[in-house]
């Protein structure tokens, strides 16, 4: 029981850690797009991000959640070093 109360904390951890992280890239890409950056797509990159997000809400598995977490934060990383 205590596991699974520990699972859920942690999966909700994670979702909003993939929210936040998804809101950064929208901004960084919409502040790409504004700068005229050409070193990124940045609808592409946008489009990557809400691609990797979507389903997160109901998504339980922590592996899965962390997986997704990781490749946003990759993708952030090149979004702010793109700019």
């Amino acid at each position: 029981m205590e596991e699974d109360a520990h699972q859920r904390e942690l999966a909700q951890q994670l979702r909003r850690e993939i929210s936040a992280t998804k809101r950064a890239i929208l901004t960084l890409a919409d502040r790409g797009q504004a700068e005229g950056g050409r070193t990124l797509d940045w609808a592409v990159v946008a489009s990557r991000a809400r691609q990797l997000a979507t389903g997160c809400a109901s998504q339980r598995d922590t592996d899965v959640l962390g997986m997704i977490a990781a490749q946003l934060q990759a993708l952030c990383f090149d979004a702010e070093t793109g700019l």
